[in-house]
């Protein structure tokens, strides 16, 4: 109901067997400005796919180290996790390195 809510599509496992120009056309015509992809389902080709219609891609739920490190070298613009601190400290390693 805000008119200045910001609104992304979920594509998580109930979603996944639609296909990816079918997300991207229903998160326009929603005025969707991101796609939140459950990290299990994401791969460079989808995160590449939805970020060329101009959509910002973040992942969910990242809390494991290698799932830090993964959705990093994805290129996200995004993630969500329940532990902030340590995502952080994943994160400055990997760029220090």
């Amino acid at each position: 109901l805000e008119p200045a809510a910001r609104i992304a599509l979920l594509y998580g496992d109930e979603t996944k067997k639609i296909p990816m120009w079918a997300v991207a056309s229903s998160a326009k015509l929603l005025g969707a400005e991101g796609i939140d992809i459950d990290l299990s389902l994401l791969d460079k080709d989808k995160v590449r796919y939805f970020q060329r219609r101009s959509f910002k891609v973040c992942a969910y739920t990242a809390n494991k180290e290698e799932d830090l490190i993964y959705a990093h070298f994805l290129g996200l613009d995004g993630i969500f996790t329940d532990n902030p601190a340590f995502a952080e400290e994943v994160v400055s390693r990997i760029v220090i390195q």
